[in-house]
């Protein structure tokens, strides 16, 4: 079996904010409870620990600024057209110029469609978005079961 995406690209903030987007999906507890943590210490803390608690509930708005320090690396590949591949072994993205990546299948976790969206996570909490309408509607179903098939 291969599925072979059309050629596509991915914007750094676009990319950022998918990071930001998944993050917070996988680790909602951080997200929730540090801010909320921060409030406690706001409310009840005294001197220096009023400033702890300041740094907890201002801590969610750094996501967006860690994020593009995060993806620099894969934004570099996905600012240039781009091609997935599905294969029985893994996923490859052949970009027009320079290096590819080859993601081996043992090493993808879960295959979702989220809004406009195929991501490819992996085993170490790394995801790799593929715009929906870069595959064929018909191939869509495939995809998200050849991580199963395993």
């Amino acid at each position: 079996m291969i599925i072979r995406s059309q050629p596509f690209q991915i914007a750094r903030l676009q990319l950022a904010y998918l990071s930001v987007s998944e993050y917070a999906r996988q680790f909602w507890w951080y997200v929730a409870t540090i801010p909320a943590f921060g409030l406690v210490l706001m409310v009840v803390g005294a001197g220096s620990m009023k400033a702890v608690g300041m740094m907890g509930m201002l801590w969610p708005l750094s996501l967006p600024a860690r994020a593009l320090f995060a993806t620099r690396k894969s934004a570099n590949l996905f600012v240039k057209k781009t091609e997935a591949e599905v294969r029985e072994d893994g996923i490859y993205f052949k970009p027009e110029t320079g290096q590819g990546l080859r993601l081996a299948r043992t090493s993808v976790h879960d295959v979702f469609m989220r809004k406009d969206w195929v991501i490819f996570r992996t085993r170490k909490f790394q995801f790799i978005p593929v715009p929906r309408d870069a595959f064929e509607e018909s191939d869509l179903p495939k995809i998200t079961a050849w991580v199963d098939e395993e």
